[in-house]
């Protein structure tokens, strides 16, 4: 049982490691996507 949790815990750190790696660009992106949105909405009116 030890055994399996420490296999388990060991699957779970790279697992969200590489999600964390893989969200913080995602979210930078998204965030500086809906700001060029709004400075083309504020160039076109």
């Amino acid at each position: 049982m030890y055994k399996d949790f420490i296999k388990h815990f060991y699957l779970i750190i790279p697992i969200s490691v590489v999600c964390s790696f893989i969200s913080i660009p995602a979210f930078a992106l998204v965030f500086t996507f809906n700001r060029w949105i709004v400075r083309f909405l504020k160039i076109d009116n």
